[in-house]
């Protein structure tokens, strides 16, 4: 099994050129966050996909840029602050 997951991990990284999360590698695999990482890193692989970003600053960067797409769909297409 361990096997398996291992050339779904390579096939992905691959086939993204990198452009993937560990999440993304769970959800490709069927197998957990922290399965993906081991193996992963049992290979040499954690350089192969992408960090994702955590913490307040990006939450709180996700809700300005939402704030800001709400604004800028406002009726005759202008931002009203």
């Amino acid at each position: 099994m361990t096997a398996r997951i291992a050339l779904q991990i390579w096939h992905l990284t691959d086939a993204t050129c990198g452009e993937c999360t560990l999440a993304d590698l769970a959800e490709f695999t069927g197998a957990s966050r922290e399965t993906c990482r081991s193996i992963a890193a049992a290979r040499g692989w954690t350089n192969r996909y992408r960090r994702s970003a955590r913490g307040a600053a990006t939450s709180a960067g996700s809700n300005l840029i939402q704030e800001a797409d709400d604004r800028l769909g406002a009726p005759g297409g202008m931002v009203q602050w």
